[in-house]
């Protein structure tokens, strides 16, 4: 998925095997929750990092068909609440793709400020925090 920045060369079968140790025996430093709507599982929200009161969110909506629906914006609404709310977080960053803008829109509509460019490539990097 380009708009995930994926490793497009790999194959599908590389893919899922990584998705399938993720969900399996996850990293220390990574929560992984699903997006259901209606009982279809339609994505998920990542909180990434190893800082005690600060994480990286990361959300993917999968199959295009499900894009435009407003999964994405509910998908990382619902990381932000987990983040602050469950894991007492006071700070919540996230990257998008510069040409990804709908991902650059869901991040600014749930508040988050953008601060600057991150690297590697053309990615917009955001942050909130508790009270914004």
């Amino acid at each position: 998925m380009a708009g995930a920045d994926w490793t497009p060369d790999l194959s599908l079968e590389v893919h899922v095997a990584f998705q399938l140790r993720i969900v399996t025996d996850p990293p220390a430093d990574l929560i992984r929750l699903g997006a259901v709507h209606e009982g279809e599982l339609v994505g998920y929200v990542d909180l990434h990092g190893h800082e005690p009161r600060r994480r990286e969110l990361g959300y993917v909506i999968g199959d295009s068909h499900r894009w435009g629906r407003g999964y994405g914006g509910a998908a990382a609404r619902a990381g932000l609440a987990y983040g602050f709310g469950v894991l007492g977080l006071t700070e919540i960053w996230a990257e998008a793709l510069t040409g990804n803008t709908a991902s650059v829109r869901i991040l600014q509509g749930l508040g988050m400020t953008e601060i600057d460019h991150g690297a590697p490539g053309p990615y917009r990097r955001f942050t909130i925090s508790v009270g914004s």
